[in-house]
């Protein structure tokens, strides 16, 4: 199940933080998938308002969470957008924010499928 590409899911990154347990990784990847709405929707929120302090926080919680699973280039795309936000510099947040958006969706539709 690894993945091709660099915003993929990463199997062997994800049981490297589980100590290569499978269930917990499995465990894990459930929490991801029911928190990652809020993460992005607490994201957008901020955006919409510009709260470039909000923006900073956000995009760090989600670029932490998507670190355990090996999504190398959401990370980055998330610490982008931390970056802007802890500059205060948000004008660009809807066209980075869809950048991030397009590089999550094929890897929660990856991460649905840990077992």
């Amino acid at each position: 199940m690894n993945s091709n590409g660099p915003a993929g899911f990463d199997l062997e990154s994800a049981l490297e933080v589980t100590g290569g347990d499978r269930e917990l990784m499995a465990e894990l990847a459930h929490l991801f998938l029911q928190d990652c709405p809020i993460m992005l929707a607490d994201l957008d929120s901020a955006a919409a308002r510009r709260d470039a302090k909000q923006i900073e926080m956000a995009a760090h919680k989600l670029k932490g969470s998507v670190t355990a699973f090996g999504g190398r280039a959401i990370a980055a795309a998330a610490l982008q957008i931390e970056t802007l936000g802890r500059q205060g510099d948000v004008a660009d947040i809807d066209e980075l924010l869809a950048a991030l958006k397009n590089l999550i969706a094929p890897f929660l539709a990856e991460l649905r499928l840990v077992r």
